[in-house]
C-alpha cells in the first residue's frame, strides 16, 4: 500500500503518462504551471519523463495581474524552473479585470492564453496539474449543482480545450489519481519550492469552502458517485448515438431537423443527453443545459398544445418536423478578424489580399435586407447566419460552406468563407 505521503516515482510517473498517451516519438509537452505545489511536481516529473524519451517540456505560466505580487510570482517560477533546465514563459492577462465571477473568467483567460501559446508553439499536448483531490471537489460540486451523469464522471484524463475554437492542443491530466499530498512529498524529496497563493485559501470560493471542510465520507461518496456516472455514462453513450442518427439532420446552416417520434420513443435518459447534445451543438455554447432543466423541458414538450420553446441559447418551433435553432436574440456583432469563430458557431477565414478589411469589417447576424438569399429556410435560421458589415453597412454573405444562395441579388464577399463548425460536435 503506497502511503499518503510517499513521493510520487519517475516509474509511477511514466505509467501515468502512458495512460494519457499516444504520444510522439520525441514529444515536445507544454505544462501549465501556476507555481503550486501540484503544477510545480508535474513540470518535474514531466521533464523527467520528456527526457527519458528524447523529448521536451515546454512551461507556461499565466500572470493574472489579480494581485500586486503576481509578476514577481511567475518571474520566480521561471527562475526555478530554468535552474531545472526547462524552457519556461510568461504569458500575461491584459486589459481591464472582471469585478464579478473573477475565477470563472480568470479561468476562461488563462485557458485561452495557454491554448493559444501552445499553437504558437506547434504543441499538441497541453498537461495540467488536476489531481485526486481537485477531482473529489469537481464531482461534489457537480452533484450539489444537479449536474447530469456526464458532468458527475468529473475530469477527464483528456479532453479538447474547454473554450470554443480548435480542437487543439489536447488537455491531458496525468495526475487525476494521485493525492496532493504525494505532490508535495515529491517536491520536498528533491528539495524543491512551491508558492502558496493567497486564493486557495479564500473562502469565498465555493470550491474552497468544501476542501476546507470535507471529510473521508465525502470523498468516499464523491469517488462512488464518480465510478456509477462513468458506468452509466458508457451505456448512454453507447445507446444515444443510434438515437440521434435516426432522429437527427444537421444543417450546414447551423440548424437541426428532429424526427420528434423517434427521440420520444427513446428511454428518458437518452432523450435528455441527445437534447443536451443538440442545444450545446446548435448555440455554440460550451455546456450543455442542466438536468433539471432538460427535465421540465421533456415534461414540458410532453404536454398537449406544445408549440416550441426558447431554452439554452436555440429557438425550437413544432410541425411535422421540429427545428432547432440558434436564438437570434443571443447573436452578436464583432470585429472581423483574420480567423475567427463567430458566435462559437462559424468559422470565418478572411482569405489572402482581403487582409485589409480586417479591422475595417464587423461580423454580425444577417440582416434583413440579406435574407432574400436563402428564401427556402426558416426566418430563424437566416436571422443567425453571418454576414459582412462595413461602418453597420450591409456589404454581403461570406461564402458558407454547404450552402447555395438561391438569389444572385444579395452580393457574395469574395475571398471571405465560413463554416459552420460549432465547438461541439453532435456526435464524438
Amino acid at each position: 500500500m503506497t502511503l499518503p505521503d510517499t513521493p510520487l516515482s519517475d516509474v509511477e510517473f511514466s505509467a501515468l503518462m502512458a495512460a494519457c498517451g499516444p504520444f510522439e516519438d520525441t514529444p515536445v509537452v507544454a505544462v501549465a504551471v501556476s507555481g503550486g505545489a501540484d503544477s510545480m511536481a508535474l513540470a518535474v516529473l514531466a521533464q523527467g519523463w520528456a527526457q527519458a524519451i528524447g523529448g521536451r517540456v515546454q512551461a507556461f505560466t499565466v500572470d493574472h495581474g489579480l494581485r500586486p505580487e503576481s509578476e514577481a510570482e511567475a518571474q520566480q517560477v521561471a527562475s526555478w524552473l530554468n535552474a531545472y533546465g526547462i524552457d519556461h514563459q510568461i504569458l500575461s492577462w491584459r486589459g481591464p479585470k472582471p469585478s464579478r465571477s473573477i475565477q470563472e473568467k480568470a479561468r476562461d483567460a488563462r485557458y485561452a492564453l495557454l491554448t493559444e501559446a501552445c499553437r504558437a508553439h506547434g504543441i499538441l499536448h497541453l498537461l495540467l496539474a488536476h489531481h485526486a483531490d481537485d477531482q473529489t471537489e469537481t464531482v461534489l460540486i457537480r452533484a450539489a449543482r444537479g449536474s447530469g451523469v456526464e458532468g458527475l464522471r468529473g475530469m477527464l484524463a483528456i479532453s479538447a480545450p474547454p473554450l470554443p475554437g480548435p480542437r487543439w492542443p489536447r488537455a491531458a491530466r496525468p495526475l487525476l489519481p494521485v493525492a496532493k499530498a504525494r505532490l508535495v512529498a515529491t517536491l520536498s524529496a528533491r528539495g524543491l519550492s512551491w508558492i502558496e497563493d493567497p486564493s486557495n485559501h479564500n473562502a469565498l470560493y465555493t470550491r474552497v469552502r468544501l476542501r476546507q471542510t470535507m471529510d473521508q465520507a465525502q470523498q468516499d461518496e464523491a469517488a462512488k458517485i464518480a465510478v456509477a456516472a462513468r458506468l452509466e455514462t458508457a451505456a448512454l453513450h453507447q445507446a444515444l448515438g443510434p438515437v440521434l442518427a435516426a432522429a437527427v439532420t444537421l444543417s450546414a446552416a447551423g440548424h437541426a431537423d428532429i424526427e420528434p417520434g423517434v427521440l420520444a420513443a427513446a428511454p428518458v435518459p437518452v432523450q435528455q443527453a441527445a437534447w443536451a447534445r443538440l442545444f450545446r451543438t446548435v448555440s455554440g455554447r460550451e455546456y450543455t443545459p442542466r438536468s433539471e432543466m432538460l427535465a421540465t423541458f421533456l415534461d414540458r414538450q410532453a404536454a398537449p398544445g406544445f408549440a416550441g420553446a426558447t431554452l439554452a441559447g436555440c429557438q425550437l418551433t413544432t410541425g411535422k418536423l421540429w427545428r432547432l435553432a440558434r436564438e437570434p436574440a443571443g447573436v452578436v456583432t464583432v470585429p472581423a478578424t483574420q480567423a475567427m469563430l463567430w458566435d462559437n458557431r462559424f468559422s470565418i477565414v478572411f482569405e489572402d489580399d482581403s487582409e485589409f478589411l480586417v479591422g475595417r469589417y464587423t461580423v454580425g447576424p444577417l440582416s434583413p435586407q440579406g435574407r432574400d438569399a436563402f428564401p427556402h429556410l426558416p426566418a430563424v435560421v437566416r436571422a443567425g447566419l453571418p454576414a459582412i458589415y462595413d461602418g453597420g453597412k450591409f456589404v454581403g454573405l461570406p461564402h458558407i460552406a454547404g450552402l447555395t444562395p438561391l438569389s444572385e441579388t444579395v452580393p457574395i464577399v469574395a475571398r471571405i468563407r465560413a463554416v459552420f463548425t460549432p465547438p461541439h460536435a453532435l456526435l464524438w
